[in-house]
C-alpha cells in the first residue's frame, strides 16, 4: 500500500514539475511576444534626400560647340508613422523639384520686323509637393481597420508660359503658383494591411476638390476648376494599393503606390490615376541609386502636349511666332521619370 502511495506521489510531483515547466516556457513566449509588440509599437520617423546636379561652362565657345548649362533638383521624402495595439497613423511628405538654366529664345514681330531676344532663364523641369496621411482603428484582428485617408498636392515654384520661372515678355501671366492649384482628397473607408509589405484601402464615398486660389490663374481653366468657378468638387470611389519590399539581402528596395478615383458626379468611366514607383539600389549604408517613375491621369486636368515634337513643352504662338504647330493643353497621361543619388536615414 505504501508503495502505491509513493508511486502516486511521485507521479503527482512529476506532473506538477512538468506543468510548472510548461507554464514557465509559455510565460517566456508571451513575454517575448509582448516585448516584440512594444518594439514595433510607437513612432517611427525617417526620410530620404536625392540630388540631381549637372553643369557645364563654356567661355568663348567655338561655333557649334554648344552653350552653358546648369541644372539642380532632387527628390525629398519624410515619413512619420505611429503603430499602437489597435490603431495606426501613417504620414508621408514628398517633394519633387528640379529646374535647369538654359538659353531661352524669344522672337517677336512688330510692323513686319522680327526681333529675337536671347536670355538665360531657369526652366522648371519638375515640381510636386504631396502630403498623404492615413489613420485607422482595428475592427477585425490586426489586419482590417476603419480608416480615413487624406491627400494634399500642390506646386512650390511659380510657372510662366514656356515653363520658365520668370515671365519672358512683359505681361506674361503665371500659369501656376504655390496653392494654385491645390488638390485635396478626404476619403473614409476600410484599410486592409495583411502584412508589412502590402496595404489596401477602399472608400465608397471619397471627396476630391481642386482649388485655384489665384483668380487670374483660375480664369485660365487649365487645372480642372469648373467654368466661372475657382474650384472643382467630386464625390466618388477611391482605391489605393501600396507595396514595399526588399530583395537580395536588403540591397534592393522597391516601393509602388497606386491610387484610383472615379467621380460619381461626372463621367465615372474616366478613372483618375496616380501611380508612383521607386527602386533603390544600395551602394553603401544609407546611400543608394534611385529610379523614379510616375504616371498621372485626370480627365479634368489639362497637361502640356508637345504637338510639334521639338522637345519643348508649352510653346504657343504667343511665345514663338514662328511655330507652325503650337503645343496643346488637353487631358492626357503624364509620365515622369528620373534617376538620382539618394541618402536615406531613419531617426
Amino acid at each position: 500500500m505504501k508503495q502505491h502511495k509513493l508511486i502516486l506521489l511521485t507521479a503527482l510531483l512529476s506532473a506538477s514539475f512538468t506543468l510548472s515547466a510548461q507554464s514557465d516556457e509559455e510565460k517566456k513566449v508571451m513575454a517575448a511576444k509582448e516585448a516584440a509588440e512594444k518594439t514595433e509599437n510607437g513612432w517611427k520617423k525617417g526620410g530620404s534626400l536625392g540630388l540631381d546636379l549637372s553643369g557645364m561652362g563654356l567661355f568663348n565657345p567655338k561655333v557649334g560647340a554648344g552653350g552653358n548649362r546648369f541644372g539642380i533638383g532632387g527628390v525629398a521624402s519624410l515619413f512619420s508613422n505611429y503603430k499602437g495595439n489597435k490603431t495606426f497613423w501613417s504620414n508621408d511628405l514628398s517633394l519633387q523639384l528640379a529646374a535647369q538654366r538654359v538659353q531661352v529664345v524669344n522672337t517677336t514681330v512688330t510692323n513686319g520686323i522680327a526681333a529675337t531676344e536671347y536670355r538665360n532663364d531657369f526652366v522648371k523641369n519638375l515640381d510636386v509637393l504631396r502630403l498623404n496621411s492615413r489613420i485607422g482603428y482595428s475592427i477585425i484582428g490586426k489586419t482590417v481597420f476603419a480608416a480615413v485617408d487624406a491627400l494634399a498636392q500642390t506646386y512650390i515654384l511659380p510657372t510662366y508660359p514656356g515653363n520658365t520661372l520668370k515671365p519672358i515678355t512683359e505681361g506674361d501671366q503665371a500659369t501656376a503658383k504655390f496653392m494654385s492649384p491645390v488638390t485635396l482628397t478626404i476619403a473614409p473607408g476600410i484599410a486592409f494591411n495583411p502584412n508589412s509589405h502590402l496595404s489596401l484601402f477602399y472608400s465608397p464615398a471619397g471627396v476630391r476638390s481642386i482649388i485655384v486660389n489665384n483668380e487670374e490663374i483660375a480664369e485660365l481653366y487649365i487645372h480642372g476648376n469648373e467654368n466661372e468657378k475657382n474650384y472643382f468638387l467630386g464625390i466618388g470611389s477611391e482605391l489605393k494599393i501600396g507595396y514595399v519590399n526588399k530583395y537580395y539581402k536588403d540591397r534592393i528596395s522597391v516601393s509602388s503606390k497606386l491610387g484610383l478615383f472615379s467621380n460619381y458626379l461626372k463621367e465615372p468611366q474616366n478613372v483618375d490615376v496616380l501611380w508612383n514607383n521607386t527602386m533603390d539600389f544600395q551602394i553603401f549604408k544609407g546611400l543608394s541609386l534611385s529610379l523614379l517613375g510616375e504616371l498621372f491621369y485626370d480627365n479634368d486636368v489639362r497637361v502640356q502636349i508637345d504637338r510639334n515634337k521639338n522637345g519643348i513643352f508649352g510653346e504657343t504662338s504667343a511665345t514663338n511666332s514662328n511655330l507652325s504647330v503650337p503645343d496643346e493643353l488637353a487631358p492626357a497621361a503624364s509620365l515622369t521619370g528620373a534617376f538620382l543619388l539618394k541618402y536615406s536615414r531613419i531617426f
